[in-house]
């Protein structure tokens, strides 16, 4: 069930810009970190949780190992996985070589997919719990943000660091989010100097490499790759 959206996201996104990068994939990997901890202490005997976990196999890879961060969890995730580890040797002892041209006929002759090739029992049925929690709760903290952008001035002169504001995929999706014109006039125009910035700090990360110049001391420009990836695909960088 979507959530509605709550001053204290904005808050929290407001907190995080004291850092660098994206404030919301900050905020974002603290409420994936909470929700997963909170199977792992709370529901790991909780049938319907239980269930969940069984159809997706668990977590994906980002938020399995991500898991292994989060406090005491050892005992949360061998339990889960001892379950998951049975129910694929079971899946397995039972599979047998697929007939080949049925197959192929009831994929429509297009290459299968992964889940789609695997024999029974081996494949996820379901997407990964906290991915589908983590995406209702972006997707309503990108309203509170952009709801609040056109009067927050805490807010508004965060996202306006160069070093930080919100990556290309949140602010992709805060441009869809934006119910105002002045709110996706505010994102659209405070993402021109940090992408200059960017811009001119790979330019002379690149300069750098240059034989003739690969002697001079390096500066902010450094790290201009790694904030480069970071704006582009997403994530929290330290």
């Amino acid at each position: 069930m979507a959530q509605a959206p709550t001053p204290s996201m904005v808050y929290d996104v407001i907190e995080a810009c004291a850092q660098p990068g994206c404030p919301l994939c900050r905020v974002s990997d603290r409420w994936a970190a909470r929700f997963v901890a909170a199977i792992l202490y709370e529901e790991v005997t909780d049938p319907y949780t239980r269930g969940r976990l069984k159809a997706s196999f668990g977590f994906c890879r980002v938020h399995a190992w991500r898991a292994t961060e989060v406090g005491t969890t050892l005992l949360g995730m061998s339990i889960i996985y001892r379950g998951l580890v049975a129910q694929i040797a079971g899946a397995l002892a039972d599979a047998t070589a697929p007939d080949k041209k049925r197959w192929w006929q009831s994929v429509g002759g297009r290459t299968p997919g992964d889940a789609e090739a695997a024999p029974p029992g081996l494949a996820a049925q379901t997407e990964c719990p906290a991915c589908i929690y983590l995406r209702d709760m972006e997707a309503t903290a990108l309203v509170a943000i952009t709801d609040a952008v056109p009067t927050n001035e805490r807010l508004r002169a965060g996202l306006s660091q160069v070093n930080g504001g919100l990556c290309l995929p949140h602010l992709r999706s805060a441009l869809v989010a934006a119910r105002t014109p002045d709110a996706f006039a505010f994102l659209q125009e405070s993402a021109k100097p940090k992408l200059a910035a960017l811009q001119a700090d790979l330019d002379e990360f690149i300069r750098k490499y240059d034989h003739r110049f690969n002697k001079e001391e390096w500066g902010d420009e450094r790290d201009s790759w790694q904030r480069a990836i970071a704006w582009v695909v997403g994530g929290v960088t330290e």
